[in-house]
């Protein structure tokens, strides 16, 4: 397995698009507690992913996911699971995960179901009617 983080500023745009070659599934992240990060996947990362590799399947992950218990009072500037669920539901993505890299919540879920994906591929349909197991079923 092959993991590129890639730069999302502007300066790297045509740098970052050679990643894509080859690729088995997306992790396209965004972080619970910015609404334009949220905003940016449906706006700038989707339409991007799908010009290069339209074919390729993506785990949609809220990152920060920490801040739910720890944001004092400013819980509605947070990105609600539920909305981000909707979203993974809508764009067609594999499926939804959040995570913490501060303290290490949902971390081994975002590798085993984008590994999943990768090494057995199946229809998106089936994997929504099965919401209820992380793994792909064999």
């Amino acid at each position: 397995m092959e993991l590129i983080d890639t730069a999302g500023q502007e300066t790297y745009d045509r740098l970052r698009t050679l990643s894509y070659y080859d690729t088995d599934i997306f992790v396209v992240c965004f972080s619970v507690g910015s609404v334009d990060s949220f905003i940016n996947i449906r706006s700038r990362w989707l339409p991007e992913l799908r010009d290069y590799r339209p074919d390729t399947p993506f785990l949609l992950v809220g990152t920060q996911s920490d801040l739910r218990e720890t944001r004092d009072g400013g819980a509605e500037a947070l990105v609600s699971s539920h909305k981000a669920k909707r979203l993974a539901r809508k764009l067609g993505a594999i499926g939804y995960v959040e995570c913490s890299a501060l303290t290490g919540h949902g971390l081994d879920r975002v590798f085993w179901q984008a590994t999943a994906c990768a090494v057995q591929p199946q229809k998106k349909s089936k994997f929504w009617s099965s919401i209820k197991n992380i793994f792909v079923k064999r």
